[in-house]
């Protein structure tokens, strides 16, 4: 599904230039379309695997709970897999960073805070913790295993 739209924008920017080097625009206009459209269509093409992964149903769940001064990590992820992580915290608000995986977000009481990854490798990744909880916090480590 990529490639088609990839394939359909560069398609589509080859004709606007071609339009443009024909046309009675001014030299300005034509510099707009010519370096600028490209330029805008070329970002907007490469957000396209972002987008379908954040739009992706998810088929695996993880939850993470946080608590001074560990995580407690419930579930299972699956190399190029949709999983959700779920978060939240058991006593104050903690941060809940997984590097590898882009994954930042914060554990509050209460509350469940989540995601949708999609895992491109497998392994054991480091889960930190990034909100100042108490004075263990430098300590405070887990591990989401993703299997494939």
């Amino acid at each position: 599904m990529t490639d088609v739209v990839i394939g359909l924008g560069i398609a589509a920017t080859f004709l606007v230039v071609s339009l443009a080097a024909t046309s009675s625009m001014t030299y300005r206009n034509k510099v707009f379309v010519v370096v600028g459209l490209p330029l805008l269509l070329g970002s907007i093409l490469t957000t396209v695997p972002v987008i379908n992964q954040a739009f992706a149903t998810p088929q695996d769940r993880v939850e993470i709970i946080a608590k001074q001064y560990s995580f407690e990590v419930r579930g299972r992820a699956r190399v190029g897999v949709p999983v959700e992580i779920v978060t939240t915290s058991s006593d104050v608000t903690h941060g809940v960073m997984i590097r590898d995986l882009g994954v930042n977000l914060q554990s509050i009481p209460r509350r469940e805070n989540r995601v949708v990854v999609v895992p491109d490798k497998p392994g054991s990744f480091e889960i930190l913790c990034v909100e100042y909880c108490d004075v263990g916090h430098g300590f405070m480590k887990g591990v989401l295993v993703v299997e494939n």
